[in-house]
C-alpha cells in the first residue's frame, strides 16, 4: 500500500528553507517571515519528506546544512528567482493596471514629487490605479522594503547588503555648510568654526547624520556634541537664531530653509561629502514600473525643481545634479 504524504507548497517550503539556512536559526527565520517557529519546523519536515533526505542538522547552533542541504540551497534560490520572474511577467501581461502601489520617500522630496506622481497615475501615464505616498527616514525605508511594508522607496540608503533589489539613481548631491550670517570668518576651517559656535547635528537615526559623523571621523575631527535634531526645519531654526552651524545636504536646504532667513551657505571644505538619492524596489516584481517611476522623478526634478533651485539659491547650483538616462525626454506637464 502506497503511503500518502502531506501536501506541500514547494515554493513556500523553499522560501522557509532559505530563510533558515541563511540565518542559521529557525527563530530568526520565523521572525523574518512573520510566521511561528512551529510553522518553520513543519515546512522543513515536509520538504525533507518530499526530498527524502535530511537537509540540516537541527542539533547544532547555528543550524548546519548537510551536503544535500548545501546542494539545495543554491538551486532553491534559482527556483524562487525564476518564480518571481514568471510572476512579474504574468502580472505585466494582465489587462489591468496594478491596483495599488506604496511609495516611501524623504519628506524633502515628497513636496515636489508627490503631485507629479499622482498626476501621472490619474492621467494613465503610469500603470497604477491608486498610489500611497509615505514619508519617512532612510533607516525606516531600509526596514520597510525588505519586510514588504512598502513597494518602492526613494532613499539615500541603497540597501547594498540586501539581495534581490533593483536600484535606479535619481540625484547626486553634495553636502554644504549652513551658518548664521556674518559671525564666522569666510576662510574658517571646521575646527575653527567649532571654536566660534557649537555644531548642531542631525540625529544618529538619520542617514544624513550617519554620513556626517563618518565624514568627521575620516577627518579626525572630534567636535563636541550639542543639540541634535531629526528634522532639518528644527536644525535650521536654531541656526537662524544664531545658536550654531551645521553640515547639511543640498536637498534639505531647498526644502527647509525659510526664505529670507538670517543664514548663509558655504561650500564644505575639501575633501567634501556627497551622497546619491535613488529609487529601490524588489527585483523582478514590478516589471518596468520602477524604471518608469525613476524616469518620471528625474524629469520632474530636472524641469521643475532645478530651475527654481538655481533661481532661489544660486549657491546650490553646483551642489546637485540629476542622474538621468541619455534618452529620457523632458515631457512632464
Amino acid at each position: 500500500m502506497v503511503r500518502e504524504h502531506a501536501k506541500i507548497d514547494l515554493l513556500r517550503a523553499l522560501e522557509v528553507f532559505l530563510a533558515a539556512a541563511d540565518s542559521g536559526s529557525m527563530t530568526t527565520a520565523a521572525r523574518q517571515l512573520k510566521i511561528t517557529q512551529s510553522a518553520i519546523s513543519q515546512q522543513l519536515k515536509l520538504l525533507e519528506t518530499e526530498m527524502r533526505v535530511t537537509l540540516m542538522d537541527r542539533r547544532l547552533r547555528p543550524l548546519r546544512l548537510t551536503p544535500a542541504g548545501q546542494a539545495l540551497r543554491q538551486r532553491a534560490a534559482d527556483v524562487l528567482l525564476h518564480a518571481d520572474q514568471v510572476r512579474a511577467e504574468v502580472r505585466q501581461i494582465a489587462s489591468g493596471p496594478l491596483p495599488h502601489l506604496r511609495i516611501a520617500m524623504f519628506g524633502t522630496l515628497a513636496r515636489t514629487l508627490s503631485p507629479a506622481l499622482v498626476r501621472a497615475v490619474v492621467r494613465g501615464k503610469l500603470p497604477i490605479k491608486t498610489v500611497s505616498i509615505l514619508r519617512g527616514m532612510a533607516v525606516q525605508h531600509a526596514r520597510d522594503l525588505p519586510r514588504r511594508d512598502v513597494d518602492v522607496i526613494i532613499t539615500s540608503n541603497p540597501l547594498s547588503d540586501v539581495d534581490g533589489m533593483e536600484r535606479h539613481e535619481i540625484i547626486h548631491e553634495r553636502f554644504m555648510l549652513i551658518l548664521p550670517k556674518g559671525i564666522v570668518p569666510r576662510q574658517a576651517s571646521l575646527r575653527d568654526m567649532a571654536e566660534h559656535l557649537p555644531m548642531i547635528r542631525y540625529s544618529a537615526r538619520t542617514e544624513a547624520g550617519r554620513l556626517i559623523e563618518q565624514h568627521l571621523r575620516r577627518l579626525r575631527l572630534d567636535i563636541p556634541h550639542g543639540h541634535t535634531f531629526d528634522a532639518p526645519e528644527d536644525l535650521y531654526a536654531m541656526i537662524g537664531m544664531g545658536q550654531g552651524w551645521a553640515i547639511t545636504p543640498a536637498t534639505h536646504v531647498v526644502h527647509a530653509a525659510p526664505a529670507g532667513a538670517n543664514v548663509e551657505l558655504r561650500a564644505l571644505p575639501k575633501p567634501g561629502l556627497a551622497r546619491n538619492i535613488l529609487l529601490v524596489a524588489r527585483k523582478n516584481e514590478l516589471g518596468d514600473l520602477p524604471r518608469q517611476i525613476g524616469a518620471l522623478c528625474r524629469q520632474v526634478l530636472r524641469t521643475k525643481y532645478l530651475p527654481l533651485l538655481q533661481q532661489r539659491i544660486p549657491a546650490l547650483a553646483d551642489h546637485m545634479a540629476i542622474v538621468g538616462e541619455p534618452d529620457e525626454r523632458d515631457d512632464v506637464e
